[in-house]
């Protein structure tokens, strides 16, 4: 089922694309536990029992 956006007076407008998950390989910046955010490489990407993305990542080292 797609989500469709509504404006402000209610009317419908065109659906919402669906989230596109990372791929293995790709840049991203991470949060670490630090909360400070990280670049990182994604490793593997799972998709759980309820839908959702669980990924794997590598952080970089960056001197």
């Amino acid at each position: 089922m797609e989500a469709e956006a509504s404006s402000s007076d209610g009317s419908v407008t065109s659906p919402v694309p669906p989230i596109t998950p990372y791929e293995v390989n790709s840049m991203i910046l991470c949060s670490h536990t630090d909360n400070l955010f990280y670049e990182a490489k994604i490793i593997a990407v799972k998709i759980q029992t309820n839908g959702e993305y669980l990924y794997t990542v590598h952080y970089q080292v960056v001197f």
